[in-house]
């Protein structure tokens, strides 16, 4: 009978050993499910599909381009469209230009960069912006069609800090010449297109070239101030054709009339009497035109 009371009471020491157990080992599975859930949020969560490109109709595209050249896409130089050097990637970019372009080109050039050509329509011409784009993706230079007079853009910007000039020298029939204002510190240039004149005084020959000539405005580049980047290392094969290039490029200090500041003060005063002259043998230029020989 004793043999089955001990028994009895291990049975029972038993049974209240495993209640006990199990009551302290509980809390620590609560305790333990919140440092377990959120390791599993990272797996559930997806990358979002990038926005479809909107596609435009010719006249939504006409109009479009139009509302973005009111107000710069609401932004001031060297920011242009919304795009800013240094900043923008061309993804960005491209997002901005794509749903308005007319026609949409790429071109690897030096150093592992790309420009992206890409064309407008507008209603009586066709507008244009080369967008040179770092390896990295960000946009390097802006390069665009300007539309602006000399006089306007000098009384908006200032004087340039240089002022660069190139001819084409003695050739055949007219000679074009072209004038660059160059504004590192704020990341802008602008250059104008004419043609220029064959005069002669005391027996020396000098291309002539007025302010009233300049019939075209050409490109306006546009870049970040940060870059620190010098004229030369700006893409000018819309200024004086491909590279290596056979048309000079001089300052105006160099051998005209004018500096910078001279040149820029007398086109405010008086833009129909502001001439630029040089000698007109600094310009040869034998891969465009060899004289002939007797």
């Amino acid at each position: 009978m004793k043999n089955k009371n001990v028994i009895y009471l291990i049975l029972v020491l038993s049974l209240q050993i495993l209640v006990a157990c199990s009551k302290n080992t509980q809390p620590e599975i609560v305790e333990n499910t919140p440092i377990i859930t959120p390791t599993l949020i990272p797996t559930l969560t997806s990358t979002p599909s990038p926005l479809p490109v909107p596609t435009l109709t010719s006249q939504e595209k006409i109009d479009r381009v139009a509302e973005i050249q009111k107000d710069n896409g609401d932004c001031i130089y060297p920011c242009w469209w919304g795009i800013t050097p240094g900043v923008t990637t061309w993804e960005e970019a491209d997002r901005i230009l794509s749903p308005v372009a007319s026609k949409k080109l790429v071109f690897s050039v030096e150093n592992g960069m790309k420009m992206y050509h890409l064309e407008f329509p507008e209603v009586s011409q066709k507008a244009f912006v080369d967008i040179f784009v770092q390896g990295e993706g960000i946009v390097d230079v802006i390069r665009f069609g300007g539309n602006y007079s000399m006089v306007d853009f000098l009384q908006s910007y200032g004087s340039p800090k240089e002022i660069w000039i190139s001819s084409d020298g003695i050739v055949p029939g007219p000679s074009a010449f072209r004038i660059a204002f160059f504004y590192p510190e704020q990341g802008i240039m602008a250059a104008y297109f004419g043609k220029s004149s064959l005069i002669s005084r005391g027996g020396v020959e000098y291309m002539k070239m007025c302010v009233t000539d300049f019939n075209s405005s050409g490109p306006i580049w546009l870049w970040s101030p940060d870059s620190k980047k010098q004229f030369d290392e700006l893409h000018l094969d819309r200024l004086v054709g491909g590279l290596p290039t056979s048309l000079k490029l001089k300052r105006i200090g160099e051998y005209t009339n004018f500096d910078e500041m001279s040149f820029f003060n007398s086109v405010l005063k008086d833009p129909e009497k502001t001439c630029v002259e040089t000698q007109a043998d600094i310009w040869p230029n034998p891969d465009l035109y060899v004289t002939p020989t007797p």
